[in-house]
């Protein structure tokens, strides 16, 4: 049994016997599934393309989201796996969630969002 794995166009996890062609799949597509920020968070999905489960039996862990927080110098706080890009989408709305990030958010808004808050407290007590 094969342990890597490429995206179909319908983001379909495949297996590959070949490891040229695994390589040379990594190298022309894009393997992030989801991304999310805020000023002391980052959550970032991934598709791995390896199978990191041990029981070869069960379905293929191939996703993978992780949690990176400020105040532990950006080291990994959480970390979820995944055998499909849909439990993968969710699982990232789970961690996006359970870290209080907004899934739709940047650092750059998240930024955008704290100056207009300072403003409004600054205009309220200035």
């Amino acid at each position: 049994m094969t342990s890597h794995y490429i995206l179909d166009e319908n983001k379909q996890v495949v297996p590959v016997e070949s490891i040229l062609e695994w390589s040379q799949w990594f190298q022309e597509d894009s393997r992030r599934v989801a991304y999310s920020e805020s000023l002391t968070h980052q959550v970032s999905t991934v598709f791995l393309g390896i199978n990191t489960r041990f029981d070869k039996d069960a379905p293929p862990l191939v996703f993978e989201t992780m949690v990176f927080g400020q105040d532990t110098g950006w080291d990994e706080l959480d970390c979820w796996r995944y055998s499909t890009w849909d439990e993968a989408v969710k699982g990232h709305e789970e961690l996006c969630k359970k870290w209080n990030v907004d899934v739709n958010t940047s650092a750059t808004s998240a930024v955008v969002e704290w100056l207009e808050d300072e403003k409004r407290i600054r205009t309220k007590t200035g």
